[in-house]
């Protein structure tokens, strides 16, 4: 199973990109990875910082109402998940 958590494809899609192709034994330049990016609006190979900032947004925005608690213990794996994604 391949795991990619957004945040990381915006602190870094080349790399995320890369270990994708590893994963799906895929064969790429970096040159060709960054024409890709380029074609799904990653200047240079970059996160767009206006959706960055929009995703950041509607992330503060993220509110289920009653039930946050519920969903939020629900979700606690992977918010755990989440935080050690970088000793993985």
């Amino acid at each position: 199973l391949f795991q990619i958590w957004h945040e990381d494809v915006l602190d870094d899609p080349k790399l995320c990109l890369k270990r994708l192709h590893k994963y799906l034994e895929l064969d790429a330049t970096d040159k060709e990875r960054i024409e890709w990016l380029e074609r799904e609006d990653f200047p240079n190979g970059k996160a767009n910082v206006k959706r960055v900032k929009q995703s950041s947004q509607w992330e503060k925005g993220l509110n289920f109402g009653d039930e946050n608690d519920e969903i939020n213990k629900i979700l606690e794996p992977c918010f755990k998940h989440y935080q050690n994604r970088k000793s993985d």
